[in-house]
């Protein structure tokens, strides 16, 4: 490792691999590969740099000296582990949650545990959660909170306790349980209480500046809008309802030692905006009417707002100190970097060092150091250091009216090199849906076909994440119906625009992409000529009984709200009873271990099919879940894409 991070710290700026001839296709691994570094921190003095690294089935730690790039320790927590939201507890002991994951596309869901470490691998321990060697093991969920900088041995958690499930004779999340803010020792773990939530249920705490936990936001089981609550130190028992511009929700994004506090709540166009706010007074700090105000960069000691970030199309930064020499540094870095975007990943206590990443839509990201005193920015290394960013697709925002009037964004993906004409086009549905987006930045599955000579579209239909809260309200128990309309009209937009040739289009997508993959092939069965579902849910009879979304009380909520409560709803909104009218050929891809969308989910289609002599093609693979991990299987699965798209539209 210490020689690979060394050769990674002598290659210049936007890394070049192994030169190819202008006819030669970009290798299938390079899109397969998992990323090598992932979720960096920088210390609090700025010596070290630590990262999460996956590999395969599992995600480690290394620490590595940022003068050096050598690696000072590494650490693997075994198969099915990841580690996860690396932070610094002081200049050289760090902490991590310790995470779950059933497959490549789900987040690692939260174990229970945090453990920390020195930064030379040293004095390891799980400070919180079932295998800590203290006779009170943890079973649920924890956070880390805040370090406490006044009192450096110590950091602020969240806990939040499962409940015994006796049908299944396991622990599982419930919303009649209530969170607690706990004061813990980084090395013994002993904890002692700070405070309750002031309501059951999920939920956050964070911090003001001085370290005080000051705030409870719990989340909505039926809704996005979350309720934010608020105390006071000199009335540490007391929550208050916390609102900003007539009642609205929000969630605080800081508070400096002066009071003054900045929340992300709904604008007069219902996008989430910055606010700042005094105790007599209001102001948006950064709106548009378009998108909503996305992620803040806040100093270390001050916290005060220094960037915010916004995605119409391509990503953009909002300068929200420029008069500050932070401010400043920061808008000559974005622009040394451009057309790239710049990302802070952090700064050191002092001020004099900042690590950030540079990354666009062709590049997946490479991680520079600037150092104020010597005034010189040092590379340090890439997260996927094999892809050459000149070889790879630009990702064009678009734009389209759907069938009722709603503006939908989304983004074009064309060969490199392509000037014009039409292409065989796959259309991409993301996954999720809820909340989530496509985004302009680089990302394997377009790049992967647009290498191959396809373009490709994605679309945020409604219920997406980061247009405000109306228009993913409008995506509410749409998912057979409006997200299904606004995919359908930007695929006729693609081709009514000379983008695609209407005769060669296919549809692939993964979980919910999956799902609206078959579904718009089913509803305009001559649009597409053929379908791909990854890790598809195709009955939501199913997903509403015999899923971990759903094994839940919080999760059976949130799906009978955003997907549908009534039998007849989802009946109606399942495609695998709907086959009959599907013309397209199919790829059914899964894993046998999938817990999202369960394995029998896929065997019950193609037993559907089977009924019917319908074309199909089959992919299944033993150990895996919800997304590939094994590299093996990421690569075969790819080729084999590539070979089904090419049978049918070959591009």
């Amino acid at each position: 490792m210490r020689t690979a991070l060394q050769l990674l710290a002598a290659a210049p700026f936007a890394l070049a691999a192994t030169a190819l001839s202008a006819n030669d296709p970009l290798p299938t691994e390079d899109f397969a590969r998992l990323p090598e570094f992932q979720d960096l921190a920088l210390s609090p003095n700025g010596r070290y740099l630590a990262a999460a690294v996956p590999r395969g089935d599992r995600t480690g730690i290394i620490v590595v000296d940022v003068d050096s790039m050598e690696a000072v320790s590494a650490r693997d927590f075994g198969a099915g582990i990841h580690a996860l939201d690396i932070e610094w507890l002081s200049d050289d002991r760090l902490s991590g949650l310790l995470g779950e994951s059933y497959g490549s596309l789900t987040r690692p869901s939260n174990a229970g545990e945090i453990f920390a470490i020195d930064a030379d691998g040293s004095t390891f321990v799980y400070l919180i959660g079932y295998r800590t060697r203290r006779q009170d093991p943890f079973y649920g969920s924890t956070t880390l909170v805040d370090r406490l900088i006044d009192e450096p041995k110590y950091a602020a958690i969240s806990t939040r306790p499962f409940k015994w499930d006796n049908p299944s004779r396991t622990y599982r999340p419930g919303i009649d349980e209530r969170a607690t803010a706990e004061r813990i020792h980084i090395v013994s773990g002993q904890r002692r209480k700070i405070v309750d939530a002031p309501v059951t249920g999920p939920g956050q705490f964070a911090s003001d500046a001085s370290g005080f936990v000051r705030f409870f936001t719990q989340e909505g089981l039926s809704t996005y809008q979350p309720t934010t609550f608020v105390r006071h130190p000199d009335d540490p028992k007391t929550w208050n309802t916390l609102t900003v511009n007539e009642g609205k929700h929000a969630r605080p994004v800081t508070m400096l030692e002066d009071g003054t506090t900045y929340l992300r709540a709904p604008g007069p166009a219902s996008t989430a905006c910055l606010y700042r706010t005094t105790d007599s007074s209001a102001t948006a700090v950064a709106c548009r009417d378009d998108v909503d105000i996305g992620s803040v960069v806040l100093m270390p000691d001050s916290r005060q707002p220094l960037r915010a970030y916004i995605e119409p199309g391509r990503i953009e930064s909002i300068n929200l100190a420029p008069k500050s020499p932070e401010g400043r540094l920061l808008e000559a870095i974005q622009k040394r970097f451009e057309p790239h975007v710049v990302f802070p990943i952090g700064w050191s206590q002092d001020r004099n060092r900042i690590v950030f990443t540079v990354a666009s839509d062709t590049l997946p990201g490479d991680v520079f150091l600037f150092d104020r005193k010597a005034k010189q920015a040092k590379f340090l290394l890439s997260t996927r250091q094999w892809i050459q960013h000149d070889t790879m697709a630009r990702r064009e925002p678009i734009e389209y009216q759907s069938r009722d009037g709603l503006t939908i964004r989304g983004y074009l993906t064309r060969p490199p090199g392509h000037e014009g004409g039409k292409l065989p086009l796959v259309v991409l549905p993301h996954g999720g849906p809820i909340g989530v987006r496509d985004s302009w930045l680089w990302e394997p599955d377009s790049q992967f076909l647009a290498s191959r000579g396809y373009a490709v579209l994605q679309v945020n239909f409604r219920g997406s994440g980061g247009y405000g809260e109306e228009f993913l309200e409008a995506g509410r128990q749409q998912w057979h119906t409006g997200m299904i309309n606004d995919i359908v009209d930007g695929t006729q937009w693609a081709i009514n625009q000379g983008h695609a040739d209407g005769q060669r289009v296919c549809i692939y997508g993964a979980s919910y992409g999956g799902y609206a993959s078959l579904m718009s092939a089913i509803r305009e069965p001559d649009l597409y000529q053929c379908v791909v579902g990854y890790v598809g849910v195709y009955d939501l009879e199913t997903m509403a009984k015999n899923t971990d979304v759903t094994q839940s009380q919080y999760g059976r909520e949130f799906f009978d709200a955003y997907i549908g409560a009534s039998e007849e709803l989802r009946r109606a909104a399942s495609p695998l009873l709907q086959v009959d009218r599907l013309k397209a050929p199919m790829f059914i891809v899964h894993g046998e271990e999938d817990r999202r969308a369960p394995f029998s989910e896929a065997e019950a289609l193609r037993e559907a099919l089977d009924a019917r002599n319908h074309p199909y093609e089959w992919m299944a693979k033993a150990g895996e879940g919800h997304g590939f991990y094994d590299l093996n299987n990421r690569i075969e699965f790819y080729n084999a894409l590539q070979a089904f798209l090419d049978r049918h539209i070959g591009s």
